[in-house]
């Protein structure tokens, strides 16, 4: 193909290259800019619902819906025989537990899990910290969100201690259930830290931020136009055009 004083002149396996690859990157980066899309729709909800007034939830029915980040208000008590430390969490460089205690608006119809937020554990591991609360009526409030994630681990903990409250590596809402014969929602509720029955409070809402899915798709882009530009520059070249030739008079 001739373009002015240039021909390019591409060969079959770098182009069936640049048709497999080009469409590829191209798409790596549209990807990334959804996820970043979805990322700041997600930080504009967290705002904004964070901004809203507490809503009191009188009914199990209400915990049904899409609650994440919502201020909630409830009325109920705590189960005093089962509690949970979640393990290996730290605070200011010290080591300790998050209290996870179940609780009931229902008359112990269901319940959900209230993360109460942050004690320190003992030197001695066989020793667990007082978490004892009270079982009368109370209103509790809080920013409602999804059990924490799960930590890699590789076997089974076998914990010196069997008893309540359970010591544990993860918080899964089933092994709850199971252990406790209670009915669980999906949510969990984060109890103010001005709340009479928070300890350290070190739980903040977060969603990732989009600043990282826009430099991968520029680094998509990017690499989509170096492989276009070394394609053309690889299988372009000049026309060289003949020396005019002077006719020599004898």
């Amino acid at each position: 193909m001739r373009i002015g004083s240039f021909d390019f002149s591409p060969g079959i396996l770098p182009t069936l290259a640049v048709v497999a690859m080009l469409p590829l990157l191209t798409s790596l980066g549209l990807w990334q800019l959804d996820r970043a899309a979805e990322k700041q729709a997600l930080q504009t909800l967290l705002q904004e619902r964070l901004e809203k007034p507490a809503e009191h939830i009188t009914k199990a029915g209400d915990l049904e819906a899409d609650m994440t980040f919502r201020r909630a208000i409830l009325d109920g008590y705590f189960d005093t025989k089962h509690q949970y430390l979640l393990d290996n969490r730290i605070y200011r460089g010290r080591a300790g537990y998050s209290v996870y205690t179940p609780f009931s608006l229902d008359k112990g119809e269901s319940w959900i899990m209230v993360n109460r937020g942050w004690i320190a554990a003992a030197r001695d591991r066989k020793k667990l910290p007082d978490i004892e609360v009270s079982g009368a009526e109370v209103k509790i409030e809080g920013v409602l969100g999804r059990p924490p994630g799960q930590l890699m681990q590789l076997a089974a903990p076998e914990d010196i201690h069997n008893g309540w409250p359970q010591r544990v590596q993860n918080l899964e809402l089933e092994e709850v259930e199971r252990q406790t014969g209670l009915r669980l929602h999906d949510f969990v509720l984060h109890l103010d830290a001005s709340s009479e029955h928070a300890y350290q409070q070190d739980w903040v809402p977060y969603v990732d931020t989009p600043q990282k899915n826009h430099a991968y798709a520029i680094q998509w882009f990017s690499m989509a136009v170096v492989l276009l530009l070394i394609y053309t520059g690889l299988n372009t070249r000049r026309i060289k055009r003949p020396l005019p030739q002077n006719d020599e008079e004898e």
